[in-house]
């Protein structure tokens, strides 16, 4: 029986070089944990020149972890713009042990609140396959909102599925272009 999220603790980190590593790898081998993905199969290599691309710029990768093992067990990412003060959000549970534990969901709020209180952006957006169930309660559990459904925009199986962009809005004050500190930094 899945532990009650309440008792669960996770911290979310930079993720480093060191966090790509042959278990990372094998997220992305297989099947289950690539369904809804675009990336699969990847190398070190490739996974190392995306992380370093426009780290602590416009994009933010961090680690999800277990707290107080540090285990680590997926990813949450944001792709930003700072000329309209928005970002894209995404995330990876990629050890099956941690599904359906509420994990995402809290790892999902840990990086809506960097992105409003310590980057300033102005909204988030999630775009998810329509059939992907779990995502979508993942980001309602979140606090996120419905933002549009982009009808049959997506290819799954071998048919047309929908893209269902959720979205969350900063309520406090937002900025169109990198904070200070965060330029450059991770």
């Amino acid at each position: 029986m899945p532990e009650p999220p309440s008792l669960i603790e996770i911290v979310c980190r930079p993720l480093e070089e060191v966090d790509v590593d042959d278990r990372y790898l094998a997220w992305f081998r297989d099947p289950d944990v690539v369904r809804f993905l675009e990336s699969r199969d990847l190398e070190r290599a490739e996974v190392i020149a995306f992380l370093n691309a426009g780290r602590g710029k416009q994009r933010f990768i961090d680690a999800i972890c277990m707290s107080p093992s540090g285990l680590h067990i997926g990813n949450v990412k944001i792709d930003v713009n700072w000329k309209h003060s928005t970002a894209d959000l995404s995330i990876l549970i990629g050890d099956k042990a941690h599904w359906g534990k509420g994990i995402a969901s809290m790892a999902v709020r840990l990086m809506t609140e960097k992105a409003f209180l310590r980057l300033g952006i102005r909204k988030l957006t999630a775009g998810i396959y329509a059939v992907n169930l779990g995502s979508l309660r993942c980001f309602e559990r979140a606090g996120w909102r419905l933002d549009s459904i982009q009808r049959d925009h997506l290819l799954f199986e071998g048919r047309a599925v929908d893209r269902v962009v959720m979205s969350a809005f900063n309520s406090g004050a937002w900025v169109t272009g990198a904070p200070a500190q965060w330029a450059g930094s991770r």
